[in-house]
């Protein structure tokens, strides 16, 4: 998100799931074939399962669209 709002962002949608073991996780969609390499609905799994997947998929790489596939989900603390 950061480097979102270092690109003249003014505002950054995100979308709040939870995961089949009770956590929260930030996806974009609740449906992970969009958007990552995995497939099937967010809350149908668990936050080490969504750890592996790579995000960024379906993006285009050309700037200001920096995803890629590289990137990876993280644990949100309070």
């Amino acid at each position: 998100m950061q480097a979102s709002f270092e690109a003249s962002a003014d505002i950054v949608e995100v979308g709040v799931h939870f995961t089949i073991d009770g956590q929260f996780t930030v996806f974009h969609d609740r449906m992970l074939d969009r958007r990552t390499n995995g497939s099937g609905v967010t809350r149908e799994h668990s936050m080490a399962e969504l750890k592996t997947l790579g995000l960024g998929y379906g993006y285009r790489t050309e700037k200001p669209f920096l995803f890629g596939e590289g990137h990876r989900s993280d644990t949100i603390t309070g």
